[in-house]
């Protein structure tokens, strides 16, 4: 009766043990939106040579894309999606952000171009669209004139919605008046209103 009593806590404290390894520091902090930090802990867990998983790979990834270091995020979600599948269709959208964002249109390009046949594709098609955009003159040859709204900044601005000649949308733009969430440094979302010009559709 003993030996079962010492088998059953052993067993448990094996599963305890286990269940807070899954989860490490580094996971915390990303969860949490403390981009800076979890890299800090992601790389301290490789350079101590613990075991590190493609998800947490991919959460390195994902930290760095947030914090601006894409020639690292891009070097890790390649890598990844090399070796694995893992990669969801979001994450494979950042790495070819990343890529773009270092300047390797030419790059973005081949890779869309070499994979076309396992992507979606609207995905291929919003690609192609989308650097059909980004061609002056075509889209003036096409009778399409491109511009950027006043309205618009580097925030986190979307979903907008016209009422009465204004145009209502959400941003993450700072302002005094807002909170700060902490790990991302980000204000909180709130609704903001811009004027239209006259005839603009």
């Amino acid at each position: 009766m003993k030996f079962r009593i010492f088998i059953l806590f052993f067993t448990l404290a094996i599963g305890f043990s286990y269940g807070q390894e899954v989860t490490s520091k580094a996971d915390n902090y990303f969860y949490s939106y403390a981009y800076d930090d979890a890299i800090i802990e992601y790389n301290k867990q490789m350079q101590q040579g613990k075991f590190i998983t493609n998800n947490q790979l991919l959460n390195l990834a994902d930290s760095y894309f947030k914090t601006g270091e894409y020639n690292k995020a891009s070097k890790l979600y390649l890598d990844i999606n090399k070796n694995d599948t893992i990669m969801s269709a979001h994450r494979f959208n950042k790495m070819l952000q990343s890529l773009a964002k270092i300047s390797e249109q030419d790059r973005v390009k081949a890779f869309l171009k070499s994979k076309s046949n396992s992507l979606e594709s609207e995905l291929v098609e919003n690609a192609e669209f989308n650097y059909l955009l980004f061609d002056k003159k075509e889209t003036e040859a096409a009778g399409f004139f491109i511009f950027t709204l006043t309205g618009n900044s580097e925030f986190s601005d979307f979903s907008p919605a016209f009422h009465d000649d204004k145009l209502l949308f959400s941003s993450g733009r700072k302002s005094k008046s807002k909170r700060i969430y902490g790990p991302s440094g980000e204000s909180y979302l709130d609704i903001y209103e811009a004027d239209m010009e006259k005839g603009a559709t």
